[in-house]
């Protein structure tokens, strides 16, 4: 598990350390964004469910962090 959340329960984020000590910034920047849409609601079935909101809402930040990283737009 990389990330975490409790929708309903708390607005928490809880992320895995282990992980996160490999992490560039924006593959951080995508599993927040991920973990995000989980308290707004959206789920998804499993790992392999690459097609649902949380999965796309975070590949599409990732894409985003690094091009605006490349770009020097962010730092």
């Amino acid at each position: 598990v990389i990330g975490r959340t409790f929708p309903g329960r708390h607005n928490t984020i809880e992320v895995n350390g282990q992980h996160y000590s490999r992490f560039q910034s924006e593959d951080m920047a995508g599993n927040i964004a991920h973990e995000w849409i989980h308290l707004m609601g959206f789920t998804h079935d499993s790992r392999n469910d690459s097609d649902s909101v949380p999965y796309a809402v975070g590949d599409i930040i990732e894409k985003l962090a690094e091009k605006y990283l490349k770009d020097g737009k962010l730092h």
